[in-house]
């Protein structure tokens, strides 16, 4: 006479949810990690893509004010959307949420900071190269400027920075 089975033993059932535990923590750390990772890129990606957008649009100006030419510094305009060379973003920000050029909030990255810095630099011609041969120069006309943008998140622990040196080309 056959015997029929009825069913899962208890223990079978024990050693099946058991063997199941041991797997599933590891992969479920796994995944985490991994979903941590693509949100940390992509905070990344979006933080150097709202630098460059920035520091594109501050290379687009003027070296200096047309109207006034050498010896003028900084924000002579109220508005951005009115600057018109590049050390009028000299301490530029920070806004949260970062604004566009007409100062609309871009509310896509209300996590976010954005703020511009520039610096007169003065060629002190020791002739290296790539140049490294430049001292700040607070006011006044120089040769170069330093600009830096700097995109902040996460309450300000994670930053992304952006530098570029512009020269004068007149």
């Amino acid at each position: 006479m056959r015997r029929r089975e009825q069913g899962a033993t208890i223990l079978e059932v024990i050693l099946a949810l058991a063997f199941l535990a041991i797997t599933l923590v590891p992969i479920s750390n796994m995944l985490l990690s991994s979903y941590e990772t693509t949100t940390t890129k992509g905070n990344y990606d979006e933080a150097f893509t709202l630098a460059q957008e920035l520091l594109e649009e501050i290379g687009s100006k003027l070296f200096e004010e047309p109207p006034f030419g050498s010896g003028t510094f900084g924000a002579e305009e109220l508005f951005r959307i009115d600057f018109d060379d590049i050390d009028d973003y000299n301490n530029y920000g920070p806004n949260s949420p970062p604004l566009d050029i007409s100062s609309a909030a871009l509310v896509d990255f209300s996590g976010y900071t954005r703020s511009a810095s520039v610096v007169n630099l003065i060629d002190i011609g020791l002739g290296s190269t790539p140049r490294t041969d430049f001292i700040s120069q607070i006011n006044g006309s120089t040769g170069f400027k330093l600009v830096t943008v700097t995109v902040t998140w996460d309450g300000g622990t994670q930053k992304e920075t952006l530098e570029r040196i512009y020269a004068r080309t007149e």
